[in-house]
């Protein structure tokens, strides 16, 4: 750790192209260095985060582990994520009369 920080000098040690002080997280950074095919979507913190956050739903993981993970406060910030459970037609029209 001493040698890098004596190779950065007054750069930065962790991203030393980096040309602001304003804290950027890392996965922002991330995109801002990453161009891709101008044909696809342009990439997303959130987009990249709604995907894994959703994918970890699907898994039936715990969504208090999830929660915990992703630095959220409580699993209830993981409620627009969740997908509600598909019935089949016959249990679901029994249910709504």
């Amino acid at each position: 750790m001493t040698e890098l920080a004596k190779l950065a000098g007054s750069s930065y040690m962790f991203k030393p192209q980096r040309d602001h002080e304003r804290p950027t997280t890392l996965i922002s950074s991330w995109i801002s260095c990453h161009s891709l095919d101008e044909n696809l979507p342009k990439l997303s913190a959130h987009r990249l985060q709604a995907t894994w956050l959703a994918g970890l739903l699907a898994q039936g993981i715990s969504p208090p582990v999830i929660a915990a993970a992703a630095g959220m406060p409580s699993a209830a910030v993981l409620a627009p994520y969740r997908r509600p459970a598909q019935l089949p037609r016959t249990d679901a029209i029994r249910l709504l009369y």
